[in-house]
Formats: C-alpha cells, sequence, structure tokens
C-alpha cells in the first residue's frame, strides 16, 4: 500500500517464502493456536540487513531465549522471523528496503490471522536492524489501516539502528560522539569505519539501486532518528505508537542515536508510554548476549515487569 508499494515496485521486490523459529511453549505434534488472552513476542533479529538468523543457535536468540526464560507467565513463547537478508557489491543487489518490511509484516499476518493472536497481545521486539524493521512495520500498520492490521500491544527496542544515514557522526564534534568515545568499549568497535565494514555494507545493500545516501538520511522508515529529518515529519512521526520499552547500553558506538529516539518517541506517546533502559557500561546488543551477567538478567527481568503491565 502506498509509499512502501512505490518502493517495492521500484526495487522489483517479488514474494518469497519465509521462515520463522519458535521459543518457548509451541508443542511438538500440531500448531498450536492462541489461547484466550495469551501474550507473544515477534522478535526480528539484529545483523545489519546482511547477516546473523533467527535460528536458535544465533547470537541474537538470546533476546528470545531470555524472554521466555524471565518473563513466564505472562509471555511464554516468542516468534522470531527469518526476513530476506539484502545484500550488494561484491554481491548481487539482492532484497533491498522494503523486503524485510515486507517478511516482518507477512509474520505479523501469520500471527494474527493464522494462528489467532489479539493485535493487542503481540508485542514487537527488534534488536539493532531488527530495531529499525520494528519501527518501519510499526510506522506502516499505523500509517495504513485500511489493511487490517492494528498496531501491536507494544514494543521492544533493542539497541536500535536508528540513523543509518550517520547524522550524528556528521554533524557533532567527533570528541562527543558515541562513535569515538565509545569505540575501545563497544564489540562493533572500529567496524563502521571503514567502507567495507558490516555496516557500511549493510546500509549500501538496504538503499540497493533504487534509493541514495540521502534517503538514508531523508527517510523515516530508513533512519529514524536522523538529524536531518524534515521537522514536520519528526514532530509527529511517533504519534499513536504503542507503548515501548527501549533497552541499550550505555557504552555503544549507536548511543548518541538511540538517546534521540527516545526523546522523539517520548514527545509524540508521552514520557509515561516509553521505558528507557540505559544499562551502564554495557556494550551493544547487550540484551542478547546471555554472558553479559548480571546485566542481562536484570534487563530481561526489568522488561518482564513492563510486559506484565500490559493490558
Amino acid at each position: 500500500m502506498g509509499e512502501i508499494k512505490r518502493y517495492a515496485e521500484s526495487a522489483k521486490a517479488k514474494p518469497c517464502r519465509i521462515s520463522a523459529y519458535g521459543f518457548g511453549d509451541w508443542g511438538q505434534d500440531k500448531l498450536l493456536v492462541a489461547r484466550e488472552g495469551e501474550k507473544i513476542v515477534m522478535h526480528c533479529h539484529g545483523g545489519a540487513y546482511v547477516t546473523w538468523t533467527a535460528h536458535p543457535e544465533d547470537m541474537t536468540a538470546g533476546v528470545s531465549k531470555g524472554i521466555v526464560k524471565f518473563s513466564r507467565p505472562t509471555i511464554s513463547r516468542t516468534l522470531s522471523i527469518k526476513y530476506c537478508l539484502s545484500s550488494s557489491a561484491p554481491w548481487p543487489s539482492k532484497w533491498p528496503f522494503p523486503t524485510s518490511l515486507i517478511d516482518a509484516l507477512l509474520g505479523y499476518h501469520y500471527l494474527i490471522n493464522t494462528l489467532g493472536f489479539k493485535p493487542q497481545n503481540i508485542i514487537l521486539a527488534g534488536d539493532s536492524a531488527g530495531g529499525n524493521l520494528v519501527l518501519a512495520l510499526t510506522r506502516y500498520l499505523r500509517d495504513n489501516p485500511q489493511i487490517g492490521l492494528p498496531l501491536p500491544g507494544g514494543l521492544l527496542l533493542v539497541s536500535p539502528w536508528s540513523d543509518l544515514g550517520e547524522t550524528h557522526l556528521q554533524q557533532r564534534p567527533n570528541s562527543l560522539s558515541g562513535k569515538i568515545h565509545d569505540q575501545c568499549s563497544d564489540f562493533m568497535a572500529g567496524d563502521w569505519k571503514s567502507p567495507l565494514s558490516t555496516l557500511r555494507h549493510g546500509i549500501r545493500s538496504l538503499l540497493g539501486n533504487h534509493l541514495s545516501s540521502t534517503d538514508a538520511k531523508k527517510n523515516p522508515y530508513i533512519s529514524p532518528a536522523s538529524l536531518e529529518l524534515d521537522k514536520q515529519i519528526v514532530a509527529t512521526m511517533f504519534d499513536n505508537f504503542p507503548r515501548t520499552y527501549l533497552v541499550y547500553g550505555e557504552a555503544k558506538i549507536f548511543v548518541d542515536e538511540i538517546r534521540t529516539l527516545y526523546k522523539r518517541m517520548a514527545k509524540n506517546i508521552g514520557s509515561d508510554q516509553i521505558v528507557k533502559d540505559e544499562v551502564p557500561d554495557a556494550t551493544h546488543n547487550m540484551f542478547a548476549l546471555e554472558v553479559w551477567e548480571p546485566e542481562y538478567s536484570e534487563a530481561h527481568n526489568r522488561f518482564a515487569s513492563r510486559a506484565a503491565s500490559l493490558p
């Protein structure tokens, strides 16, 4: 529909069959439909849109594993979507924006129309690039009510990648940039500097051949925390978004853009509708890192308390 349909046509996006992995109480022999009032998390994994997977052995699976461990009985299962990964030179350009958004939309449709979950009982979760994807999906659902898929009951944003145009690095002195002062503490240190890095490759691959670097700075679907978004867009960009839990490490290279994201969301939906859980001295994606204790368990327990308060 609308803007996303135009992007899909420009990208020559084609539908494909995607898979998903269930964590927690799914049963062994048959499709387990939603129980009355049951809540579930749909997880979109990170990896700069070009790597990592929804598989239970992937590092990002720590998000789902932690949820089904610490959030019981409120949440006893999650569904992790294996969306199509983008690629670009030296490989063929494939699955650019909005392919992953369409895949995530199909996963949400499956939960509601096949498994019978009520939208208000679904929490959309995403780490890193997956957090970016969750924000894009929520924006699409809000702006296109005619598709018949209401907004979810809540969002869980884990270290969300939210400024793919890198405007925070470009507009602030290096000494004040999280990408500079946290480069010795974040496990992503140094990766962003080279044009051959995973992050830069991810940006090029997501943009494909139909979008430009300007789109990475000006498009709210791609960079909701960009400092170069039009003021009119920023003024209402998160209106009517669901309640949100935002968790990230203080010692990560995305910290500046995530703080901007929080301010924008809090202004639009109200500070009482978003929890900012900035974990001191923690690295990127610590909510997925089972070895990062005790912060991993403590953060999951805080999220579990918040999830239990959903209607």
